[in-house]
């Protein structure tokens, strides 16, 4: 499975890496830092050397942050995912989904090199919930 995983951020690298920019900012808990959804682009962004990622931060305790499961055999909560992020158990990947209701991200197309200049971003430590 790890190395699925492995292969996967490492074409999701060089898609990145071709386009030149990244389109879909990484959903982040404003509070816990927990990335809640982009656990591949952050990794493949990571793998690239990127210290600069751009983040979406959501009130993750908020009821327009909705969070169900991609897996049949397992039950997500809020309360979980939090958990979970901040300890070695990680959920198997695609199993949160995460929703936002009555909020659009739209896409941001941002230039890799202003990721690298990172002058106007600041810099956050997140928790990767699915660690690959």
């Amino acid at each position: 499975m790890k190395k699925l995983l492995k292969r996967k951020t490492a074409f999701l690298a060089r898609i990145i890496e071709n386009d030149g920019f990244l389109k879909d900012p990484i959903l982040v808990d404003a509070r816990t830092f927990t990335i809640l959804d982009g656990h591949h682009r952050f990794k493949a962004l990571r793998k690239l050397g990127y210290e600069y990622i751009l983040v979406f931060f959501v009130d993750y305790a908020s009821p327009y942050v909705t969070v169900s499961t991609w897996r049949k055999d397992h039950h997500v909560t809020k309360e979980e995912v939090l958990k979970r992020a901040l300890t070695s158990k990680k959920y198997p990947p695609r199993t949160s989904r995460h929703r936002l209701v009555g909020v659009t991200i739209y896409p941001s197309f941002i230039s890799l090199r202003e990721l690298e200049k990172g002058s106007r971003y600041s810099t956050i430590e997140c928790y990767d919930e699915t660690l690959l």
